[in-house]
């Protein structure tokens, strides 16, 4: 199985997506201010991990995919069959905490699961240990998501 550069962008837009919602500003006590903080950095842990991961499965597939010029071509569809991260600024800085909170976790929670698949199916032990080592810091992720959730008195979403 083969991630493509539209896959990277996607997941990118998905990180990048939480880290926004560390800039929360109806969050105003410290305690969620810390929680928030420590979320946020993890995201940026995450955002500099999956950079690591691309550079190894790059290299583990070789040219013409290591090749630093090289553009994937972009499918129509996905085989991870991960959503679309691209929304609106304005949308996403206009909806409500508790709705930021619960599309980050349904992102992250998807993410998860195609990250968990793709460890899975690879056979180079060094990128399945990177895979499984982000899906740790993504549950990490998740926990903190949930966390927050909680402390502001909104209900944790279903398990999928």
């Amino acid at each position: 199985m083969r991630i493509s550069g539209a896959r990277h962008g996607s997941l990118a837009l998905l990180l990048a997506a939480a880290v926004s919602t560390a800039h929360v500003s109806a969050l105003g006590s410290a305690g969620h201010r810390s929680s928030i903080e420590r979320t946020y950095e993890l995201t940026k842990y995450l955002e500099h991990q999956l950079r690591d991961i691309k550079h190894t499965y790059l290299s583990y597939l070789g040219p013409p995919f290591s090749d630093p010029d090289f553009a994937p071509p972009r499918p129509n569809s996905s085989a991870l069959a991960l959503p679309s991260a691209a929304t609106r600024f304005e949308l996403w800085k206009g909806l409500e905490n508790r709705a930021r909170l619960l599309q980050n976790h349904r992102a992250y929670s998807l993410l998860l699961g195609a990250v968990r698949e793709l460890a899975q199916s690879t056979v180079c032990p060094y990128l399945q240990r990177s895979l499984l080592h982000f899906c740790t810091g993504l549950d990490g992720l998740l926990g903190s998501i949930s966390g927050l959730l909680t402390a502001l008195g909104y209900p944790l979403p279903p398990t999928e």
